[in-house]
């Protein structure tokens, strides 16, 4: 009750906003405040802020939702560096010793920001629940009045449930990040190096991507259909696939083409999409003999496409080898760190390393991605985390989800196909974990989504391995769950990712009022905005349209 209590007091005042809370000072003398992030890792460079006026019952606003490093100095001297651990709605007295050391004072209790989660969960638990009854009920009922199943009853039980649910799974979670996910910061995407919750969506969204990609192909070879008209369906499905991409990303920056950014999510969906396809249309054959031998049917699915992976880690070979061999001006090799103030300034036009130089000599500064967050954070340059460099390894990690799917393929076996999922999902998490030296901000290379690093596509594909296995265990093997209602946006991804991005800002999607002053409003707010998309997704497969590219 504390938190809903503290929530109705404040909601009525516009002092206060979201992870915000006050400070007082009262001091015999002027008192200046400078401030650093503490996400800006390897940072030391302390930035002015504001100026206390001395004997004056000053409030001071602070916001914590980013961590701070604060130092508080006089005129001739730096009185102290603290890490403040501050919360919404609190007041707080800063008291200066002796003029030696600082410290707060509580004068009002913050309020626990972590209480409006529950209702995740909660949710969670409804939207599976409730679809299981319902379904449960109405089989009882058919089977009691002995009535044959519905046509989409019958169309679903013929696909593998656990890739449309696992597909809704990311779906529903990009829209709920997007929306702003309650402004809780963990929730969001990792600054530079690291990896949080947003991070896993779109490199999962690339791995069932492959997934499918072998699914496909080896049905239309198996039906004798030319090998030209499936390189022609890739293609023309790529080149739509960026066409729609450069249309998002002119929703909100407008379409002038002089400024359009070139990258984006879909346009890294099609270049992958388009090379993966044509690797596997050019190498897969249309039959297979039996294996020879014991091992050779142990490790079938992988024999399968041996040459693929020849031709994958040829690509992993180029990008590494380009990442730390090749030098670029102003900036040493081998530098993976985001510039700006990062390592006290020293490689301050160097973000991304040549990464960011390859996007800058063949795209333009003004055609790359202009509000990271590395800018708020380091002061760095601008940069593009859907970069040119970082398709190849986006190609790495569409190829282990095709890994997946020639495990489906190959394997008849329920339980056989689970337990080879599972290996492959330790060996890529122990893999990325060496390459990174099981370190969250650092190793040899580090976890890093902006680009799109080695260590990253391994740790994020054991995720995702983990994940479909523990959703085909349930759903397509003990048929515990039937997937909903994450089945539903899973079976028109498309629609459901460009509505919520031309959408973004229209009601009933979203609504504003000027009392959403807390995580739990905003967390009510965006939770409203995803349900209403999986309803959309209802309702589309209720009546049985599909678009597909």
């Amino acid at each position: 009750m504390e938190y809903f209590e503290r929530f109705l007091e404040h909601t009525s005042s516009n002092d206060l906003n979201v992870d915000e809370c006050l400070i007082t000072y009262n001091g015999t003398e002027d008192l200046n405040i400078f401030s650093i992030y503490k996400e800006c890792y390897h940072c030391s460079e302390y930035e002015h802020f504001k100026t206390l006026s001395q004997s004056s019952a000053f409030i001071y606003k602070i916001v914590p939702n980013r961590r701070w490093k604060i130092r508080f100095a006089t005129n001739e001297s730096i009185i102290c560096n603290i890490t403040p651990n501050l919360g919404e709605f609190g007041e707080y007295e800063l008291q200066i010793s002796n003029a030696t050391s600082c410290h707060f004072k509580t004068l009002k209790q913050p309020v626990n920001i972590y209480y409006p989660l529950f209702a995740i969960p909660i949710l969670l638990f409804l939207s599976i629940f409730i679809p299981f009854a319902y379904t449960s009920l109405r089989e009882l009922l058919r089977k009691k009045d002995s009535e044959p199943p519905t046509s989409v009853q019958k169309t679903k039980s013929k696909r593998v449930t656990a890739i449309d649910t696992f597909r809704g799974i990311c779906i529903v979670m990009m829209i709920f990040v997007n929306d702003g996910a309650g402004a809780y910061r963990f929730l969001e995407h990792a600054v530079w190096n690291g990896l949080q919750f947003a991070d896993v969506i779109f490199p999962w969204f690339m791995w069932i991507m492959g997934f499918c990609i072998p699914i496909s192909i080896q049905s239309q070879l198996k039906k004798r259909v030319n090998r030209f008209q499936i390189f022609a369906q890739i293609l023309q499905r790529s080149i739509t696939l960026f066409i729609i991409g450069l249309g998002l990303n002119t929703v909100a920056s407008g379409a002038n083409v002089e400024t359009i950014r070139i990258c984006g999510v879909y346009q890294r969906f099609a270049v992958c999409y388009f090379v993966v396809g044509v690797i596997m249309v050019i190498f897969t054959r249309r039959d297979y003999g039996p294996p020879k031998s014991t091992l050779a049917e142990t490790c079938e699915d992988i024999l399968k496409i041996l040459p693929q992976w020849i031709v994958i880690g040829i690509l992993v070979a180029v990008h590494t080898c380009v990442i730390f061999l090749i030098e670029f001006p102003g900036c040493p090799k081998g530098y993976l760190g985001p510039g700006g103030f990062h390592e006290n300034g020293e490689y301050f036009n160097c973000t991304g390393g040549i990464t960011r130089y390859i996007d800058e000599f063949l795209l333009g500064k003004d055609h790359m991605y202009q509000w990271p967050e590395i800018i708020t954070i380091y002061k760095a340059p601008t940069f593009d985390p859907e970069n040119i460099l970082g398709c190849l390894t986006s190609i790495f990690q569409v190829f282990l989800g095709v890994q997946a799917g020639v495990t489906l393929r190959t394997h008849k076996s329920k339980y056989g196909r689970i337990n080879r999922w599972i290996i492959w999902g330790v060996i890529t998490g122990i893999v990325g974990g060496i390459l990174c030296q099981f370190k969250i901000e650092d190793g040899w290379i580090p976890i890093n989504k902006n680009l799109w690093s080695l260590s990253f596509v391994l740790v994020t594909s054991s995720l995702a391995y983990f994940l479909f296995a523990f959703c085909y265990y349930l759903i397509d093997v003990l048929k515990l769950w039937s997937g909903r209602p994450f089945l539903y946006p899973g079976t028109n991804v498309t629609i459901i990712f460009v509505g919520h991005m031309v959408c973004y800002q229209m009601f009933p999607f979203h609504f504003s009022f000027s009392g959403m002053n807390t995580h739990f409003i905003l967390l009510l707010e965006n939770l409203w905005s995803t349900i209403i998309w999986v309803i959309i997704a209802y309702c589309l497969w209720r009546n049985e349209f599909f678009l597909s590219i």
